[in-house]
């Protein structure tokens, strides 16, 4: 990681100096992108539920299938859920669906003409 070695300068909840590899290894960092690709759950599969007229609308189709695939998420004021989401036979789209802390579900962004292999990265 970039950060090893280096000196966390944060008030936080560790009681010992420590590195920032440290806290990175331990907990996602805020703002962060999780390196992690997921595959998508019980908990993504109700987010994508939940935005997928908002997508269908934003990108003028109606898809047969929204079925998602794999996910990252981002910390920032609630969880930000980088999705990619099967929408036909090598189709997909990528979507940014955002969850507040009082658990309301809203559509960020959507990217489209994707393919399996395309990364799920940060984009706004």
């Amino acid at each position: 990681t970039v950060w090893s070695g280096e000196l966390c300068l944060l008030a936080c909840p560790w009681s010992a100096r420590h590195t920032i590899e440290e806290e990175t290894m331990a907990s996602p960092r805020v703002g962060g992108l999780s390196q992690e690709l997921k595959p998508a759950d019980a908990t993504v599969q109700e987010i994508c539920d939940k935005v997928r007229s908002d997508v269908e609308k934003k990108l003028g189709q109606n898809f047969a299938e929204f079925t998602p695939v794999n996910y990252r998420t981002q910390v920032v004021n609630g969880t930000n859920y980088f999705v990619k989401v099967r929408v036909g036979s090598d189709q997909y789209v990528h979507i940014r669906a955002h969850k507040s802390f009082q658990g309301d579900v809203t559509l960020a962004a959507v990217q489209d003409n994707k393919s399996l292999n395309d990364e799920v990265e940060h984009f706004a």
